[in-house]
């Protein structure tokens, strides 16, 4: 599907100066000195894989290891919070969310 591209340029769009734009200046320049993966490497097989739709993403470094922690909507309607090895682009983790957490990224709502 076309939406994970999409819409991972919209949600890494600064829109408003925050800790995330930061951040992600952060991981463009680890991209840039090819530290890590660019996401556009890491997005097609999770698309492959799941299609749908990305509704956030962070970098985050676990034990060492520099982690692409996605949340992606998933083409039948699942919730799922991938982890990816932003180095190697190994998939390390997959957990499904639960159901409530479903409408409430579809709907905008808050726990």
């Amino acid at each position: 599907m076309r939406a994970l591209p999409l819409t991972l340029v919209l949600l890494l769009a600064p829109t408003v100066p925050s800790a995330d734009t930061h951040d992600a200046d952060l991981a463009r320049a680890a991209v840039e000195r090819g530290e890590i993966l660019p996401l556009s490497a890491i997005l097609p097989d999770l698309e492959a894989r799941w299609g749908g739709q990305v509704l956030d993403v962070e970098i985050d470094e676990e034990a060492g290891l520099r982690v692409y922690e996605l949340e992606i909507l998933t083409a039948d309607g699942r919730l799922l919070e991938v982890e990816v090895n932003a180095v190697t682009g190994e998939l390390i983790d997959v957990e499904a969310e639960a159901e409530d957490d479903v409408d409430d990224a579809t709907e905008g709502g808050s726990d």
